[in-house]
């Protein structure tokens, strides 16, 4: 194994991968390089100057990255995360896990003979409101929790205005779309209540239906191209958050 220096490699420039790169820099790294794996899009998705990049990711990791950050499409976070822990590299993957379970079990054992470890981003857990809500049901404030429901609505054609939405990874299945923030949080609120938990999961990947969709809910009752609600129903009272209000 490489020995490990203090340097970082964001797997991954579109949307997410560049405000990871951005924010990296700004807590003071200096060193962070790219991994880019398909031609960069002209403007904002150009490589940033004086930015080593990578076009292997063995070639990136054979160079001992201390921290490796998963941002490429979801339906390849398993291989580039299950490489970079096997290397020794500490990994943050972005949401969601993987496209399948197959393919999430894949980092799970990568990481059982990996002496490094993975974390995943899923910061909404600590978005203010859910963080309201978890210590209003840990401290017993509602009493006995019966029902949390979260819903969560997008226009894609706002979300990634430089791009075809139809092309997005977003729109299609095979590239592990959803995005499933609200199921964990909602999974970590309902711990917290100690209350067994059941999710369903229903979704549009008619790109177009979806987006029709989300228009029409825009037009008819929101100001905003995405939303995102949570209703915990509990023996005292009935609340109900939206979540992107307070962003």
């Amino acid at each position: 194994m490489t020995d490990r220096s203090h340097w970082i490699l964001v797997v991954g420039y579109g949307s997410i991968g560049r405000r990871h790169f951005r924010s990296l820099q700004s807590l003071g790294h200096d060193d962070v390089r790219l991994l880019r794996t398909s031609e960069p899009r002209p403007g904002a998705f150009e490589s940033p100057p004086g930015v080593k990049v990578y076009h292997c990711l063995a070639d990136a990791l054979a160079d001992g990255p201390s921290l490796v950050v998963v941002a490429n499409p979801t339906s390849l976070h398993a291989d580039a995360a299950a490489a970079a822990l096997k290397a020794g590299a500490n990994v943050l993957l972005e949401k969601p896990v993987a496209g399948d379970m197959k393919a999430a079990q894949k980092i799970v054992a990568a990481q059982k003979d990996s002496p490094a470890t993975v974390s995943m981003a899923y910061c909404f857990r600590y978005h203010m409101l859910y963080r309201q809500l978890y210590d209003a049901v840990k401290g017993g404030r509602l009493g006995r929790v019966f029902h949390a429901h979260t819903w969560q609505a997008g226009d894609l054609p706002s979300w990634h205005p430089w791009e075809d939405y139809h092309a997005s990874y977003a729109a299609r299945a095979e590239l592990g779309a959803f995005d499933k923030f609200t199921i964990d949080s909602s999974r970590v609120i309902a711990q917290s209540a100690e209350t067994n938990l059941t999710a369903s999961i229903s979704q549009i990947f008619d790109a177009d239906i979806a987006v029709e969709t989300a228009n029409f809910i825009k037009a008819q009752i929101l100001s905003s191209a995405t939303v995102a609600s949570l209703r915990i129903t509990s023996e005292r009272r009935s609340l109900v958050h939206d979540l992107l209000a307070a962003i």
